[in-house]
């Protein structure tokens, strides 16, 4: 039950964070402009790689103290929650630091695509991200100590109160005449707000200690082991979502415009793979005791399968919807000049359909602690990101870059990782695929015909919209019900529609 609330809880917070930045983010950048949004789009993307300072820790907090639970492994549990506290706190003061140089260097870095005074304002934005990804860092062991002791309510209402409460201070700011500086200032203040919040639940409501002493080196060492190839993955996650705008803002002349039309675009992205991290948030403490029960091939398939399936027939209707009716959609919420973002998100989100609809698997992985190989493989193929990205953006920016990230997507997260799940958990893929598009790809197809042929009626865009989007959304439902979902899907489906009933 407390699982089955988690994963409401996440999609309703899912749903605050999509509709709140559906009116936040145009509000934002016409109150910025293009050119200013896209510094700050910018200074926002480099601060996001001191996250990978987490090295993989977090996920191995989740993972670690939901195994000692299970196992009531108490001394374990508080020896790893020392060393948690530990270490974070450590990276809090090194991402400080490293904050510090990269804000010496910015100027030399990016003295080709921006102005000398965009460079100066980014440089202080920078500063201000960079102390909102360190404060981030320093309350991660207490945010992912919600998750690993089934505290999904608590964790989800917490995340559900920043967005509101970033999201209300941002928008008064700007309706003040404030701008980006005075935006990423409200930004660092409710991370710190509700990382302290997180700290006094925490401490009120789970009762084991952390440890700081005599911490085995055996079990440092067992730890370490498990997280290096985490990191390895983390680091290529971050590079393939974060290269483009880097790399357009050091490479390409007056870039400034470009980065705004990009970040529109990447926005829609970073929506669309969060309805896939929001389950995988919640599932990864079920995943490692299915694991420590010494679940059978079969059982790991039927799991892996069952959660695929309920992701695509989301993401596949969503991409669908997106290619029929994004871009006037992308005209009317960041404006006409920044339509081309709807190319940017189209192209990014293809291979996200099929990568994270199957990321399931990604964490059944790690719990199995078969995540070494993954790790290493995708390190060539961010390379292939990083080279196919140089290349293409001499030819156009924005779609350049985005079919580079794309191809790497492609590779690394769909072909390379289906040949690990094939040997490393004995995933049949091929059956996998036919079971996975089974009902699926034809109600996706006639869904998105249906909305398509919306367009040649004599109507007002604003209507033809309207009409294609619902149009879709209700073809695809009666389409599933008839010949899509299977017998799991429909007693879901019952499921759902009886908790609706209730609360209305």
């Amino acid at each position: 039950m407390s699982r089955k609330k988690g994963v409401i809880l996440s999609y309703l917070g899912l749903i605050i964070d999509i509709l709140s930045g559906m009116i936040y983010v145009p509000f934002l950048l016409r109150s910025l402009g293009q050119a200013e949004y896209g510094i700050y789009s910018l200074t926002t993307t480099i601060s996001s790689y001191l996250l990978l300072l987490d090295l993989g820790i977090g996920n191995a907090l989740v993972r670690y103290m939901a195994k000692y639970r299970v196992n009531k492994e108490d001394e374990n549990q508080s020896k790893f929650y020392g060393l948690s506290i530990i270490f974070y706190t450590a990276i809090f003061l090194i991402a400080i630091i490293v904050g510090v140089i990269l804000c010496l260097i910015f100027p030399s870095a990016f003295s080709k695509g921006l102005t000398v005074e965009e460079i100066k304002l980014a440089q202080k934005l920078l500063f201000v991200t960079m102390l909102n990804a360190g404060f981030t860092l320093l309350f991660v062991t207490f945010s992912k100590l919600l998750i690993a002791y089934e505290k999904y309510t608590a964790a989800k209402l917490i995340d559900m109160i920043k967005v509101i409460v970033r999201v209300s201070g941002c928008t008064l700011m700007l309706v003040f005449g404030a701008k980006s500086l005075a935006i990423t200032i409200v930004n660092l203040a409710s991370t710190i707000l509700m990382g302290i919040v997180t700290i006094i639940y925490v401490k009120s409501k789970i009762k084991i200690k952390p440890k700081f002493k005599n911490l085995q080196f055996s079990f440092i060492k067992e730890i370490l082991n498990y997280t290096a190839f985490i990191l390895l993955q983390m680091i290529v996650v971050q590079i393939n979502t974060m290269t483009d705008q880097v790399l357009i803002g050091a490479l390409v002349e007056a870039s400034a415009i470009i980065l705004g039309i990009y970040a529109a675009g990447a926005q829609i992205c970073q929506y669309f793979k969060a309805i896939a991290l929001s389950v995988n948030g919640i599932i990864m403490p079920g995943v490692v005791e299915l694991v420590e029960n010494k679940a059978t091939t079969e059982d790991i398939y039927k799991e892996f399968l069952k959660i695929s399936r309920i992701l695509f027939i989301i993401l596949g209707i969503i991409w669908v919807g997106f290619l029929i009716n994004g871009k006037y959609f992308i005209e009317l919420w960041a404006g006409q000049d920044a339509s081309d973002a709807y190319y940017v998100a189209l192209i990014i989100m293809l291979p996200l359909v099929f990568s994270q609809s199957q990321s399931v698997g990604t964490q059944i992985l790690w719990a199995m602690e078969k995540h070494k190989k993954q790790a290493i493989l995708q390190v060539f193929v961010t390379a292939l990101n990083i080279v196919l990205t140089i290349f293409l953006i001499k030819w156009n920016p924005l779609i350049g870059a985005s079919i580079g990230t794309a191809i790497s997507y492609l590779v690394g997260d769909v072909l390379i990782m289906n040949i690990i799940f094939k040997k490393d958990m004995n995933i049949p893929i091929f059956k996998y695929y036919r079971e996975l598009l089974k009902g699926t790809l034809i109600c996706l197809i006639i869904s998105g015909l249906c909305g398509f042929a919306i367009y040649f009626l004599p109507l007002k865009a604003l209507w033809k919209f309207i009409i294609s989007c619902s149009v879709i959304v209700i073809v695809y439902f009666i389409s599933m019900n008839i010949f899509g979902f299977n017998k799991y899907e429909k007693k879901l489906e019952k499921k759902v529609l009886h908790i609706k009933e209730k609360n209305v």
